[in-house]
């Protein structure tokens, strides 16, 4: 059975791997997103499948997401925005890029203790009000204890 017409484009809107990457943004992983997609994976699963992306777009939504409009091989003409962001990809992706972004996570991870050290040492309070998910992920990922913690109840 057939999903698609023949002329029908199949449009999916991912949260996207780039700006994960290029905005440090690794406390949006969590168990509601947990995928983050690349232009090249999504070429590849469309190509198994005998189709093309035809046109890219990223979009601000969830940090940076990206559209993918995709149609069978050959039916519409691919604009140059496909191609743009995959060569994108392809240097912003590459292993160094990788490398880096795991080292800028775990020096955010230090800034942040450091940062949790000195307002401690003046005496200082950290004041939270409500709870992201992001915020969950940050806590368990920086790993802080009751130390970091000044908590008052009136």
């Amino acid at each position: 059975m057939e999903f698609l017409r023949e002329d029908g484009i199949f449009i999916s809107e991912s949260h996207y791997l780039l700006p994960l990457i290029e905005t440090l943004q690794y406390d949006t992983i969590y168990h509601e997103h947990l995928r983050y997609y690349s232009v090249t994976a999504l070429k590849y699963l469309l190509e198994m499948h005998g189709m093309e992306i035809i046109n890219t777009r990223r979009i601000p939504t969830h940090g940076g997401s990206i559209r993918v409009y995709a149609a069978r091989k050959g039916k519409y003409p691919v604009r140059d925005s496909a191609a743009q962001t995959l060569e994108t990809e392809r240097r912003e992706l590459s292993d160094a890029k990788l490398k880096a972004f795991k080292q800028n996570v775990v020096n955010s991870k230090l800034s942040l203790y450091a940062l949790l050290r000195d307002i401690k040492r003046q005496g200082a309070r950290v004041y939270g009000v409500g709870a992201p998910s992001r915020a969950s992920t940050l806590i368990n990922y920086v790993a802080w204890t009751t130390e970091f913690w000044i908590v008052s109840w009136k």
